[in-house]
């Protein structure tokens, strides 16, 4: 029980540390425009939760061999759920959507 909480840390500690490599080698001196920041930002944070669904698959399957596995206490609730988020737009258009056919019958029938 004890090895396997080891050994999952012992993956995410150097995804970091690599990462934070990555970064400090790809930032100019004189930094980086806002747009070219704010996809790096969501291509690293991508990767990361890449990584803690890996994690989190590593847990599952200890526990299915009986294992007792903590998970990390800042472990990514989408990771250990297993879902993805709609983009806010997106996600906003469909509930409109669902509302608007709600409505429909009862503007009819009135």
């Amino acid at each position: 029980m004890v090895a396997l909480h080891i050994e999952v840390v012992s993956l995410v500690e150097p995804v970091a540390e690599s990462l934070e490599r990555l970064i400090e080698e790809q930032v100019p001196e004189d930094g980086m425009p806002a747009a070219e920041r704010k996809k790096q930002i969501a291509s690293l944070e991508a990767l990361l939760l890449e990584c803690e669904r890996s994690e989190e698959a590593l847990v599952v399957a200890a526990q299915s061999r009986g294992m007792d596995v903590l998970r990390r206490p800042r472990a990514d609730c989408r990771a250990i759920l297993g879902v993805a988020v709609a983009e806010k737009k997106a996600a906003k258009s469909r509930a409109h959507e669902l509302a608007d056919e709600e409505r429909a019958p009862l503007e009819m029938a009135g």
